[in-house]
């Protein structure tokens, strides 16, 4: 196990923001206040005075944490999220390689639509292959 400073880990130093509430309280309240300010900066709604604006914003955002629902609700979400931009991610980056060939070719190889699409969707397959595969594994563990 590789030691940083003082003889912490990346992991203590995240377990301790665990504890502190950093990923229950402060992210989601950072990213409903940037949401909130963003939309009110761009809509001018409330006119140009950014102190307005920010006050609203950190109303909401504190406003939005004061239940546990928006809590609970990015604990679930954004595991999956993550996991699914990947995969978007591969699958853009797949169906891009054919229009890399055809610039390493000098424009002779031709993609079409079709078959970036022909490789995103194979790459959602495999993608869900692994996910049904990795969950009969997970059961085989268990029993």
């Amino acid at each position: 196990m590789a030691y940083g400073f003082y003889g912490t880990t990346i992991t203590d130093i995240l377990n301790a923001w665990v504890e502190f509430g950093v990923f229950a309280y402060v992210l989601p309240f950072l990213l409903i206040f940037a949401v909130i300010f963003g939309i009110l900066t761009k809509s001018h709604i409330l006119g140009t005075n950014k102190g307005v604006m920010a006050t609203v914003s950190a109303a909401v955002g504190l406003l939005a944490l004061y239940n546990d629902y928006v809590t609970h609700f990015f604990e679930s979400i954004f595991p999956y999220a993550g996991i699914g931009l990947s995969i978007l991610l591969v699958a853009f980056a797949m169906g891009n390689i054919g229009l890399g060939l055809g610039l390493m070719f000098g424009g002779k190889i031709e993609v079409s639509n079709l078959l970036r699409i022909i490789i995103i969707s194979l790459t959602y397959v495999v993608a869900v292959c692994i996910g049904k595969f990795s969950a009969i594994i997970d059961k085989k563990d268990k029993d």
